[in-house]
């Protein structure tokens, strides 16, 4: 029994860590009591805790053993040297070496218990002599009933080694010596390795499938915090260059010829090949104010000074007056020459005659004009966006670390990877154009991934120096194990953005093209500057601490409210699969009633002024309803022929009444004679559910009963609506099948389980669904319309549910790969399977709530501004982050693992198990 003699041990010293952590005791008879000396330790509670650096596995061999508790694949109760007067023998400020020297003496092992329930026993002295086994069989001789002592010093041919990993014992008994012959003990030698302090090599980490990716994250640590100014004035260099790009490059937008598709993307592309493209317009409405009659007179002498002085601008080609079917409005309709983006001067004219003529109400609106009042509102939501989004995200990060320099790390390099990301973007649209939304998307995606990555480093890094590791270790560990996570997961979230580029477009190629670069730079930065800012910093990063959001984090981090929620689902996995999926399935039911539509005036903000100009204009003008092109190619010798037969087209369609004559040439003809272009007016706004039947109708039988022996294709504004609804339509299941194949091959290659692969993949399509029917029951059925103020449309615009999708798929495999990458640490570490996936569930529950959090937010914070695709997309992103991050992480994926049970992490291991050998050890006794 060790009396109150100072800290005196044998060497090898035995590791203590934290209950559940792994610790070791490795003898070596070749040691002698006189040359022995400890190593540093520290003093947790009444434990000594040895602090070194990550070193390689200690290969076994002849004259090594190792004891065990019984547990299944939990490193053995490992002898323990305890102080009887809590005094440790080395500083724990320092933890410099202190010699030691011992004597030798043969009590028995005694074996104090700690944690039963993970199974971790702890002895109080450690053997340092060879150890005498006995066993009842030989491993690998002939068939004998027993087999006389064997010294292990001796270098006979038996050697101990690590208890088999699969056996499932589940017992705490006394420590354990497992028997290996001498071809399984030279094999073992080669292939396992020993835990020095925790810290697991690249062979061993359990998501280090791909060494060349593990090797990626911790080269890039070790170099960030060995140079960390370097590695911080890089990124600095980076952020202010990307910005400097966007100020001297102009950003290229996307034309109206980046987005043809279909029928009508070809008949755009003969009218631009031919020359015969549309001038820009813009109109002026005159009409009465609301609720008083019009003054004719005054109205139209009104409408001829604006179109006077319009004429008089130097870009204007020509300007027209007409009056209204019904004699109710005036419209000043100028074309403008090609290429004119500026219609300040416009503008100016409008205003003046509106000052001079008060008791009438005069507007403009037109391609132009509405462009860039869009453009302005976006400009002004991505900036409210930006200003609500930072102060939540720093608020949330107070409550995640209870410290202000933590919480505003992963604020800042998120800000800054999305600086970066819009800088590179002005160059960038040369040579894929800019959709006037990307801006928006690169805000939302970048705060988002980028808060969660460093988030998900920042914790384990901490993590890890609340165990007593060393700056330097804990950024390496970190690297090693969230770090990996994070390329895998950013390597998922590109992968899956890749699926627009199968789609195409302007508006998926650009889209694509900045989320897919906001999630690189973010890794980019969680695996560089994040560590160097980490290594810099030391433990100042958790100052200064708010003593009340400090306190309320410790209680978190303790994830009591995910105990609790776990317990009735661990208890009762199948039930809560069942009740889980239930909820899952009802919420993804109303997709299957979903209707999509291409954005229209209806979908636009009502308080633009260019919008209402337009609406009012479309109610008093139905000619200038959506317009339906068909356009012909033709030999020159047949133009007379073609213009014949496009006249008897436009007769037949206003015999339908689907259409309404167009005014001036009904058919204009291209210089050399082989396109020909006729105009048609439909007589349904774009908002009208009739519009589609009517360009259909045209185009599947008007069309082939007039036009003969020539080329045809209906083009314009209402066919590129239909043509795009359908292009979507028929690239949805391959894009929904690719992305989901990316995702099984990447999950299949990380795990090396098609079961956790195909479980993931699932689960994700969970998630979309949910937030598909969410998306239909807000949006199109009109759903607290009152609260986020705005009115239903009827449909979901057409290119929400393909980008909804490949978003959602690739950030929910932020939670997901590291969850399960917990979950499968304990897994290797011996934990059964049930109780493997509670641990790791709790283990991250704080981070991935956190996480989840913040998302939720800046998802939300889209859900309140104007355009009404900004919010479709942050109410269908935000419920579905939710869904993911509680029912999924918290019911479903806990349920599913634990019936799956070991199945679900590969095959089991072909190591022979020895056998168990128990008996007195002979042991020093501590002087």
């Amino acid at each position: 029994m060790i009396g109150s003699a100072p800290y005196h041990h044998s060497a090898p010293v035995a590791i203590a860590r934290n209950s559940s952590t792994v610790s070791r005791d490795i003898t070596n008879p070749s040691v002698t009591a006189n040359n022995i000396q400890a190593r540093s330790r520290q003093v947790i509670g009444s434990r000594a805790q040895i602090s070194t650096r990550p070193t390689r596995w200690v290969p076994f061999g002849t004259g090594r053993y190792s004891a065990g508790t019984g547990a299944p694949r939990i490193l053995e109760a490992i002898s323990r040297c305890r102080p009887a007067n809590q005094r440790p023998a080395g500083s724990a400020r320092n933890r410099m070496p202190r010699p030691t020297q011992a004597t030798a003496t043969t009590p028995p092992t005694t074996i104090r218990m700690k944690n039963s329930s993970v199974g971790t026993a702890i002895s109080t002295c450690s053997a340092a002599k060879p150890v005498s086994l006995k066993r009842p069989g030989c491993l690998g001789g002939a068939g004998t009933s027993g087999c006389s002592s064997t010294n292990v010093s001796s270098g006979s041919s038996m050697a101990p080694f690590w208890p088999n990993p699969r056996s499932a014992t589940g017992d705490l008994g006394l420590p354990r010596v497992w028997c290996w012959g001498p071809r399984h003990a030279a094999r073992a030698a080669r292939g396992w390795r020993h835990p020095s302090n925790g810290a697991r090599t690249e062979k061993e980490n359990p998501m280090s499938l791909h060494q060349s990716l593990s090797r990626v994250p911790l080269r890039a640590a070790r170099w960030s915090a060995t140079h960390p100014w370097r590695a911080i004035g890089a990124w600095m260099a980076f952020v202010i260059l990307a910005v400097g790009l966007a100020v001297a490059i102009p950003t290229k937008s996307t034309t109206d010829a980046d987005y043809g598709v279909g029928d009508s993307g070809k008949a755009a592309a003969l009218v631009r090949g031919a020359g015969m493209e549309a001038l820009p317009t813009e109109d002026v409405l005159v009409r009465a104010r609301a609720g008083a009659a019009l003054d004719a007179t005054a109205a139209k002498a009104a409408a001829e000074d604006v179109a006077t002085k319009m004429r008089a601008l130097p870009r204007v080609h020509e300007a027209s007056v007409q009056l209204s079917p019904k004699g109710s409005a005036y419209l000043v309709d100028i074309q403008l020459a090609r290429g004119t983006d500026n219609v300040d001067a416009l503008q100016k004219v409008t205003d003046a005659a509106q000052k001079a003529h008060p008791d009438l109400r005069i507007s403009q609106a037109g391609d132009v004009s509405l462009d860039n009042g869009v453009n302005d509102r976006v400009g002004e939501d991505l900036s409210s966006a930006e200003g609500i989004s930072l102060p939540i995200t720093l608020l949330l990060m107070l409550l995640a670390f209870g410290a202000l320099i933590a919480a505003g790390i992963p604020v800042l390099i998120a800000a800054s990877s999305v600086a970066a990301t819009i800088g590179i973007t002005a160059p960038l649209s040369h040579l894929v154009h800019a959709e006037p939304t990307v801006s928006s998307m690169i805000v939302l995606i970048g705060m988002a991934v980028g808060v969660d990555y460093s988030l998900f480093y920042l914790k384990r890094e901490r993590e890890e120096r609340a165990r007593g590791r060393s700056t330097v270790d804990a950024v390496e560990i970190a690297a090693q194990t969230s770090g990996h996570s994070i390329v895998l997961s950013g390597l998922a979230v590109v992968a899956a953005m890749t699926g627009l580029y199968v789609v195409g477009g302007a508006t998926f190629n650009s889209l694509a093209t900045g989320s897919i670069l906001v999630v690189a730079i973010a890794v980019l930065g969680s695996i560089t500057v994040l560590p160097a800012l980490l290594a810099r910093l030391g433990r100042w990063v958790d100052r200064p601490r708010l003593p009340l959001l400090w306190r309320l984090n410790r209680r978190i981090g303790q994830g009591g409210i995910s105990k609790r929620l776990l317990g009735p689902v661990v208890r009762h996995p199948k039930a809560a699969l069942g009740i889980g999926a239930a909820v899952v399935v009802a919420l993804s039911l109303p997709t299957l009633g979903m209707k999509v539509h291409e954005g229209n005036l209806k979908t636009l903000p009502a308080d633009i002024p260019q919008v209402q100009t337009f609406r009012a204009m479309s109610a008093a003008f139905p000619s200038q309803n959506e317009g339906a092109d068909v356009v012909v190619k033709a030999p020159a010798g047949q133009q007379q022929q073609v213009r014949s037969e496009l006249e008897q087209l436009a007769a037949a369609a206003t015999r339908t009444r689907d259409f309404v004559p167009e005014d001036g040439q009904l058919v204009q003809v291209s210089r050399d004679g082989t396109v020909s272009v006729l105009h048609l007016r439909t007589a349904y706004a774009d908002s009208d559910p009739r519009l589609d039947g009517a360009v259909q109708h045209l185009r599947e039988d008007l069309v082939p009963a007039n036009v003969h022996g020539s080329t045809a294709y209906v083009g314009g504004s209402a066919a590129e609506s239909l043509d795009s609804a359908d292009h979507l339509r028929e690239y949805l299941p391959i894009v929904v099948g690719f992305v989901l194949l990316l995702t099984l091959l990447t999950m299949g290659a990380s795990f090396r389980s098609p079961i956790v692969a195909g479980l993931s993949a699932l689960l994700n399509l969970g998630s979309v669904g949910v937030a598909f029917g969410l998306m239909t029951l807000v949006f199109q059925h009109g759903w607290f319309a009152g609260a986020l103020d705005f009115t239903s449309p009827g449909f979901v615009i057409d290119w929400l549910p393909m980008f909804v999708l490949v978003v959602l798929i690739g950030l929910s495999m932020d939670y997901q790969v590291f969850v399960l990458s917990r979950i499968r640490e304990h897994v290797r570490s011996g934990l059964p399977s049930r109780l493997a996936v509670a641990r790791g569930i709790q283990d991250t529950a704080g981070v991935v709530t956190s996480a989840a959090a913040v998302m939720v937010s800046v998802f939300a914070i889209f859900a309140t501004l104007s355009m009404l695709e900004m919010k479709m997309m942050g109410v269908g992103l935000s419920a579905a982050i939710l869904v993911d991050a509680t029912l999924v992480r918290l019911v479903l994926l806990p349920a599913a693992l634990i019936l799956i049970g070991d199945r679900a992490w590969g095959r089991k291991d072909t190591a022979p198990a020895g056998e168990r050998v128990t008996e007195t050890e002979p042991a020093y006794q501590l002087v």
